[in-house]
């Protein structure tokens, strides 16, 4: 763009300094008398040849200037989307960590709960502790995207470790045991 416009510049100039010989010698044909019909045709020709790369000029920078607009306006349709995808993903990525956290507080006052009750009645054992560890493990992997829930282990009443075959999850997002009949935190019958 800038050479097309620096050689239409030249052009310009070097037509406007014959013109400006011509009118000079124009005029000193005046004052001596002598008006030259060529020298007037030659001064027409060349007035006319300027007003064309004049207005060749004119629309080479129009065309140069919509060019350049049309990129920004493009950029920044662009940088409009993009910004507004980045505020979608923030938003989701917000909701999805408010969910969890909502979610694991809610499992951690039922397993507290559950945990004081067991202490008051005297059956919090090293078996129920190891339930408990377990839930909380596996929960916490099931919160995580992409992953899927892994056995644990768990202790069996004869003390040794046994790998559970499935994870059983609630609707209300509390993870059961395999032995249990019912869910603790909302009380639905398996």
């Amino acid at each position: 763009m800038a050479d097309t416009e620096i050689a239409a510049l030249e052009r310009h100039e070097s037509v406007m300094l014959r013109r400006i010989e011509v009118e000079y010698s124009q005029a000193q044909a005046r004052a001596r008398g002598q008006v030259a019909v060529e020298v007037e045709a030659e001064l027409k020709e060349l007035r006319a040849e300027e007003i064309r790369w004049e207005a060749e000029l004119k629309v080479e920078r129009q065309r140069h200037e919509m060019n350049k607009d049309d990129r920004q306006h493009k950029t920044e349709q662009a940088m409009d989307l993009f910004a507004q995808v980045q505020e979608a993903k923030r938003a989701r990525m917000s909701q999805h960590s408010d969910s969890n956290l909502q979610r694991q507080q809610h499992t951690d006052e039922v397993q507290t709960r559950m945990m004081e009750l067991a202490a008051e009645k005297g059956a919090l054992t090293p078996e129920v502790m190891q339930s408990f560890l377990d839930n909380q493990s596996t929960q916490k992997h099931a919160d995580q995207p992409g992953q899927s829930p892994v056995a644990t282990p768990s202790s069996t009443e004869s003390g040794t470790i046994t790998s559970q075959a499935t994870v059983q999850i609630c609707n209300c997002g509390q993870v059961l045991q395999n032995t249990w009949t019912a869910c603790p935190m909302c009380g639905k019958q398996l």
